[in-house]
């Protein structure tokens, strides 16, 4: 069961997380000697309420909207966000849609006009993983197009032991190396 917990740091606002109050408290700037109260409740529309009447009668500024409509529309955010792509830091439409949907705004979200994120990528031997150079590419697909052998397992124990027969396969059928 997840239990949300609702904070107080006096004097600037009444929080709400389901992660650990102090790990988000920390994220935010603050320490655990700043929070004065901790409610810990089981239901997302009972806290959210709550967060936001507690805030009004407190005289903070409040969210727009509840907790629960706001992760919903954080979920729909990040389905297409440059953050899910590995190493890379927020766009500036990401930005601007994560501010967006904050403010109770509608976001328009599409991936193939937003999402301009393309791998780069190392053809040939100028790929650090790549141990062929492409002479030797070409010296194999040469080679083999003689026809004197009878398969390409029987090339590759004959002429290069030392490269996986996959590799081999790959080069021959061009599904690697297509660029030579």
């Amino acid at each position: 069961m997840v239990k949300y917990y609702l904070y107080h740091i006096k004097g600037v606002k009444w929080g709400m997380t389901k992660r650990t109050v102090k790990r988000r408290v920390w994220e935010q700037g603050y320490t655990l000697n700043d929070v004065c109260e901790i409610i810990e409740i089981s239901d997302i529309d009972t806290a959210s309420d709550l967060e936001q009447q507690l805030n009004i009668r407190d005289g903070y500024k409040n969210q727009i909207h509840s907790y629960k409509k706001y992760i919903h529309l954080y979920k729909k955010l990040h389905t297409y966000s440059p953050l899910s792509k590995k190493g890379h830091k927020k766009s500036q439409t990401h930005c601007e849609n994560i501010s967006l949907s904050k403010k109770g705004k509608k976001i328009n979200w599409n991936p193939l006009t937003q999402n301009n994120w393309k791998p780069r990528v190392m053809i040939g031997s100028k790929n650090p993983n790549s141990t062929l150079t492409e002479s030797q590419v070409i010296e194999i697909r040469n080679n083999y197009k003689t026809g004197s052998y009878q398969s390409m397992a029987s090339y590759q124990k004959l002429c290069y032991p030392n490269i996986a027969i996959h590799i081999i396969r790959q080069i021959l059928t061009y599904k690697s190396w297509k660029h030579i």
